[in-house]
């Protein structure tokens, strides 16, 4: 076909799992072209990880700042220069950004910006305003990501209903922000802007805030946060939404009966769904959700199509994402390599959550096991740092002592994910985790101290 440009393979969606596949297939030799129809990297890059994490930072430091009398420090934050704090933000999506296009440039991969559609097998199309290019490639990798679920009845227009982009914008900092949904963005929203200086209220609607989680960890962060000031309502859902002279008017549902929650921001976030639109039109099985249905080397059904990350289904994370991209690339280029990894999630609230595996609920409705605890407060590490707030939790199996689950809350637990996460994917005991010596004093301490806890094995807490 004239005018074809020709590719053994062409990633579509530039977002962590789009990204890394099309490097992976760079360094393995292909010729790569990745297609973005909006910034380079993606949601996770530009509107969701990374912002986040960069305001969350700063909102920890002014946790610092009121906390700095004990420490006998004077000094207190004055004022909040909205401006400035989104130029920091921006200048950390930016660089990162800049470093993903830094890294195409270099292994080669072609990023070309627009819509892409594929035509058929091996043929897409990828359109930007009025031009129009033609694409063929022996592979393609799907990487699309998901979009935000819309709650029926709530229209957002961005400024008095928001959904996560426009809450980490920081367009400004309402004095009331109601949050619907009490999942990671709800948590880590509420965590940002009551720092800031916002009455923030939850409205979730099953029992415990981060639904699915461990019960004992959703206590305990509904519990830090009530102490904060932040209002949850669990068990609650949002019946109505009026918009009444700039402001707006909630009227939810309790289980005591009903109540109006008034707020000056509505930042709407119960869940993300696939984007995958208009796949079906060439022939990709997909489940009842709209996610592509994938086997472990991330093939579809269609020869030489594959996807990667939100696009097949929970969880919705990056890290994930990024591994699926490797696997999908590998395969690309004739080597075997298959996804049955462990994810580990990460919520970035104040404290931090992190967990891998069952839940104690999870675990005792399968059998007999151990669970030990540590608290932070026993941590020599945490103490100095004042950030005693917390505990690991560890569940493992009564018999033979394998670690089911581990289960974390506080300060920093988001840097102890990776060690959980890998004494479970290589099966680990109880015993294995009591053998390597932790450096003291560290956080990671307390994840020993969890699993010699569960044998009664502990000397840093009491246990009769």
């Amino acid at each position: 076909m004239s005018g074809v440009q020709g590719y053994d393979a062409v990633v579509v969606g530039s977002g962590p799992g789009g990204y890394v596949a099309a490097l992976r297939l760079a360094q393995l030799g292909k010729r790569t072209a990745l297609v973005e129809r909006d910034r380079l990297g993606g949601e996770c890059t530009n509107y969701a990880c990374i912002p986040s994490k960069a305001l969350l930072h700063v909102a920890k430091i002014m946790d610092y700042a009121e906390r700095a009398a004990k420490y006998g420090l004077r000094m207190r934050v004055e004022s909040i220069d909205v401006d400035a704090l989104r130029k920091w933000r921006d200048g950390v999506v930016n660089s990162l950004s800049g470093g993903i296009k830094y890294l195409c440039d270099n292994y080669g991969v072609e990023v070309l910006q627009g819509e892409a559609r594929l035509r058929g097998r091996g043929e897409i199309e990828v359109r930007s305003g009025s031009d129009s290019k033609q694409l063929r490639a022996g592979s393609v990798i799907l990487a699309t990501g998901s979009i935000p679920v819309q709650l029926r009845g709530v229209e957002q227009d961005g400024d008095l209903v928001v959904g996560s982009r426009e809450a980490m914008q920081l367009r400004r900092v309402p004095s009331r922000l109601l949050i619907i949904g009490g999942g990671v963005v709800g948590l880590e929203a509420a965590t940002l802007y009551s720092r800031l200086g916002s009455e923030v209220t939850i409205v979730e609607m099953m029992p415990q805030l981060l639904p699915g989680a461990d019960q004992e960890v959703a206590r305990y962060i509904e519990r830090t946060l009530k102490q904060r000031g932040v209002k949850i309502m669990t068990n609650s859902k949002l019946d109505k939404l009026e918009k009444r002279s700039g402001a707006a008017v909630a009227t939810v549902a309790t289980q005591g009966g009903g109540m109006t929650v008034e707020a000056d921001e509505v930042l709407v976030a119960v869940g993300r769904k696939p984007s995958s639109e208009g796949l079906a039109l060439i022939g990709l099985e997909m489940d009842e959700r709209g996610h592509v249905r994938v086997d472990a080397g991330m093939r579809t059904n269609v020869p030489g199509v594959y996807a990667v990350g939100d696009l097949v289904g929970p969880p919705y994370l990056a890290h994930k994402a990024m591994k699926q991209g490797k696997v999908a690339a590998e395969n690309v280029a004739g080597l075997r390599s298959e996804f049955d990894s462990l994810v580990p999630s990460v919520i970035y609230s104040d404290p931090e959550i992190a967990f891998i595996g069952l839940t104690e609920e999870e675990a005792r409705a399968r059998g007999q096991v151990v669970v030990g605890r540590f608290p932070l407060s026993a941590s020599g590490r945490a103490r100095t740092m004042d950030e005693a707030e917390g505990f690991v939790k560890v569940i493992a199996d009564a018999a033979d002592g394998r670690i089911l689950g581990i289960h974390m809350v506080g300060y920093g637990v988001s840097e102890l994910a990776a060690e959980a996460t890998m004494s479970m994917e290589f099966m680990a005991t109880l015993e294995d985790v009591e053998a390597v010596i932790h450096p003291h004093p560290t956080l990671s301490e307390a994840l020993m101290e969890a699993a010699e806890a569960a044998r009664k094995r502990s000397v840093h807490i009491f246990q009769k």
